[in-house]
């Protein structure tokens, strides 16, 4: 069952990087104690990373490069998103 988990919420991670925590306890539909850890057992194992900010921490997958993640997490934003989209 651990190993199926770590399989289901590395693949969400990978479909959404950027994914915040709230979204991510949506869709694996799990409760948060569960969740909770396993996301910190896959960030100790270098699976993933966090990007953790005041109030806001989002999950990529550990190949994603610190630039790249910077962009996508800017692309969650609706105001930098809206700016980006009319140039």
């Amino acid at each position: 069952m651990q190993r199926q988990y770590f399989i289901l919420s590395v693949s969400r991670i990978s479909q959404n990087p950027g994914i915040r925590y709230r979204q991510l306890l949506r869709l694996t539909n799990s409760c948060h104690g569960v969740l909770s850890y396993h996301l910190a057992e896959l960030e100790k194992s270098n699976i993933i990373r966090a990007d953790r900010k005041i109030r806001i921490t989002r999950y990529y997958l550990s190949d994603i490069p610190s630039e790249v993640s910077k962009v996508i997490g800017y692309l969650h934003s609706s105001t930098p998103r809206q700016i980006l989209l009319k140039l």
